[in-house]
C-alpha cells in the first residue's frame, strides 16, 4: 500500500518525476513510512524506462488517467468539497472558485486523498476478470514471485528483497518449487563446473 500513498507534490514528496532527458522516476521513502524492521535506511528506487515499461506506465497514468479525476488535473481542479490543506496544492483560480490538486500521485476518485487499497484491489479484480484472468492483487504478488523463482532459484534472495520478505518466507509462502527444475538446474551447475 505504500505505493498508493506516493506524493509527487509538496514538501513531503517522495516520488520525483523525470525532468528533461531523465529516464526514470525516483522513489525516496522515509524509513518511518516503510514496513521495515529496525527502521533501516531504505534505498532510493529508480523506476526506469525499460522493457518492463514501469516508467512508461507511470507517465501514461500521469498524462492520461490522473487528469480525469477532479483533484488530479494540475491545470484546473475545481473544489466542490474543500479537502484538508495537507492533501491539496492550490492552483489556478477560475470563475472565482479555488482550484486544488492532490499531492498524491494515485488519487481517490472524488477527493484529494490517496487511492484506497480496497478500491485499488477492487479495480484489479474487475480488470483481470474482464480479460478472463480473475485475480486479486495478492495473486499477482504470488505469481510474480513464482515466475521469477521458476526461472532460477538463485533469484530467491532478489525476490525476497523485492517483496520485502526474508528468503525463508518467500520460499515457504510465495513460490511453488518445481523439484524437477531444481534438479536440472543443479545438474547444469555441476556440468558447468566440471567443464570449466
Amino acid at each position: 500500500t505504500n505505493a498508493l500513498q506516493l506524493r509527487h507534490r509538496g514538501p513531503t514528496s517522495n516520488l520525483i518525476l523525470p525532468k528533461a532527458n531523465a529516464t526514470h522516476f525516483l522513489i525516496t521513502m522515509d524509513a518511518k513510512e516503510m514496513k521495515v524492521k529496525n527502521r533501516q535506511r531504505v534505498p532510493q528506487v529508480k523506476i526506469r524506462r525499460n522493457a518492463l515499461e514501469g516508467a512508461q506506465t507511470l507517465e501514461w497514468y500521469r498524462k492520461t488517467i490522473r487528469p480525469l479525476f477532479p483533484y488530479g488535473n494540475e491545470e484546473w481542479c475545481p473544489v466542490e468539497n474543500p479537502q484538508p490543506l495537507a492533501n491539496v496544492r492550490f492552483g489556478r483560480v477560475q470563475d472565482r472558485s479555488r482550484s486544488a490538486e492532490s499531492i498524491y500521485f494515485f488519487i481517490a476518485p472524488q477527493s484529494g486523498a490517496h487511492l484506497s487499497k480496497s478500491l485499488f484491489y477492487e479495480w484489479i479484480s474487475e480488470a483481470s476478470a474482464a480479460i478472463g484472468m480473475p485475480m486479486t492483487a495478492h495473486n499477482f504478488r504470488h505469481g510474480l514471485a513464482s515466475i521469477l523463482l521458476k526461472r532460477s532459484l538463485a533469484n530467491l534472495e532478489k525476490v525476497a528483497k523485492f517483496l520485502g520478505n526474508t528468503p525463508a518466507v518467500v520460499q515457504r509462502n510465495y513460490a511453488w518449487i518445481n523439484v524437477e527444475a531444481v534438479i536440472e538446474e543443479t545438474q547444469d551447475e555441476i556440468m558447468d563446473e566440471a567443464l570449466g
